[in-house]
């Protein structure tokens, strides 16, 4: 990744106002970072839960969407030629009772 330019292809999101749901491109420099997250609990009322990481020359590219209803959060951080992207759910509490199931997020 070092000395290519990396992109970072994101859309807002909100709740049903004038601003929200806009697609935006960020250009990650050599050493930057930018975070993703859902806000009160619900996945798309600040970052929809999906992007690309685009790096050209050569082309290349991951989509990255988050298969989860609730609260997530995703960092993508370049760093000295490096591309780190991590995903999850911030602070994570949850109880089950003997013999139920839970449900996590999916990253894919």
């Amino acid at each position: 990744m070092d000395g290519r330019k990396v992109t970072l292809i994101h859309s807002t999101g909100g709740l049903a106002d004038a601003t929200g749901f806009t697609v935006t491109a960020t250009e990650l420099g050599k050493t930057a970072s930018l975070s993703l997250a859902g806000a009160g609990g619900r996945s798309s009322a600040r970052d929809l839960p999906c992007f690309v990481v685009h790096a050209e020359q050569p082309a290349q590219g991951v989509f990255i969407g988050v298969g989860w209803s609730g609260q997530w959060q995703a960092t993508v951080k370049r760093d000295a030629g490096n591309l780190q992207i991590t995903t999850g759910m911030p602070d994570p509490t949850s109880r089950c009772r003997l013999a139920s199931e839970s449900s996590h997020p999916r990253f894919c």
